[in-house]
């Protein structure tokens, strides 16, 4: 009963110049052109846009094994809450991105270059961390026991002239049930303006100035569909033994 998503922080020159989805206080969303497998969508908000990516691709291929090493070779997760003094929401495992890593992967893409050239109006091959070393890329993790998240944003500041901030998740699941809950959100408050399942193969892009939080999956979410090793942390955190089959 745990969801999982990798999160890649990135911050990017700007260039001058369904049953899966749900939306509310959205101003825009249509399907895109994608030089890619699968299909890609937009979804515009007065702060910013949100990219939808369903398919397969060596950056989300990447993610993936990420998350499989991840779970088996986790050593002290780090606790991640909604406020001081709240009892974790999730747990986070930060990974040293080594070259190519997954920003390079990403960066070097050429569906990717094209469609965030077109609708973010961005540089991705200039992308470059957003967090501090050793803290490039999270595996997070959270279950229907933990308390719900809150609306934040990620990077949205002007520290480096002429560029963004913008997060990437991808969701590594083998199959993912929209019944299973878990959804992304983006919103503010107790307003939710756009929900998102944790569809197969998925990968999301948005601006981080957009507010957005993960929620909980039920109990009855079976991501995985073979049994998984995992670390004697990861055992000890979430109280799962030494192989799941979530």
């Amino acid at each position: 009963s745990t969801a999982m998503q990798n999160l890649l922080f990135c911050i990017c020159s700007i260039l001058s110049a369904a049953a899966d989805v749900w939306t509310d206080n959205v101003t825009a969303v249509r399907n895109v052109s994608w030089l890619g497998s699968g299909s890609a969508r937009i979804l515009r908000f007065p702060q910013g846009s949100c990219l939808v990516l369903d398919g397969s691709s060596k950056f989300h291929s990447h993610s993936v094994d990420i998350h499989r090493s991840g779970l088996y070779n986790a050593e002290p997760l780090m606790a991640m809450a909604a406020g001081d003094g709240s009892a974790p929401n999730a747990y986070a495992l930060s990974y040293n991105d080594k070259r190519p890593g997954l920003l390079g992967r990403f960066a070097n893409d050429p569906a990717l270059q094209d469609a965030l050239r077109r609708e973010f109006q961005i540089d991705v091959t200039g992308c470059f961390h957003g967090r501090s070393r050793g803290q490039e890329v999270f595996l997070i993790v959270q279950n229907s026991s933990m308390p719900p998240d809150s609306f934040h944003s990620d990077i949205c500041d002007d520290e480096v002239p002429g560029h963004r901030g913008i997060t990437v998740l991808t969701y590594p699941a083998d199959e993912w049930n929209a019944s299973w809950q878990g959804h992304f959100e983006f919103g503010s408050g107790a307003a939710v303006s756009a929900r998102l399942a944790l569809a197969h193969s998925r990968s999301i892009i948005f601006d981080g100035c957009l507010e957005h939080r993960a929620t909980n999956p039920t109990r009855s979410s079976r991501p995985l569909k073979q049994e998984t090793p995992v670390s004697w942390h990861f055992s000890t955190v979430l109280g799962v033994g030494k192989r799941l089959r979530w």
